[in-house]
């Protein structure tokens, strides 16, 4: 019987394979100077600083139904859960937000 140890294996990157993209750290905002702690939703514009560029808004815990924002200027309505918001940027590094109105319950 034989007891040669099997071929090694030795993984190689692909170069061909583009990076997977990175998935951008959500930035906090404050929003309890501009609207009441018991809002249930706002009205918002976000400016961004590019064409091509992509905003997403969400309340804590609640990203996976947060606003999306596409272009240099674009207007929705975010849902609330208390004085914090959340902003992910997708190939935007500046932004800007204007708050038009909000909803009471």
């Amino acid at each position: 019987m034989d007891m040669t140890s099997p071929p090694a294996y030795i993984a190689q990157a692909d170069v061909d394979q583009p990076d997977a993209p990175v998935e951008p750290t959500p930035i906090e905002i404050d929003v309890a100077k501009y609207i009441p702690d018991t809002a249930i939703t706002v009205t918002m514009i976000v400016t961004l600083d590019s064409d091509a560029a992509t905003a997403l808004v969400y309340a804590p815990g609640d990203e996976k139904r947060g606003t999306v924002f596409k272009g240099r200027r674009s207007i929705d309505v975010v849902r609330l859960d208390g004085p914090v918001l959340y902003i992910k940027l997708y190939g935007a590094d500046r932004y800007d937000i204007q708050y038009i109105t909000y909803r009471m319950p």
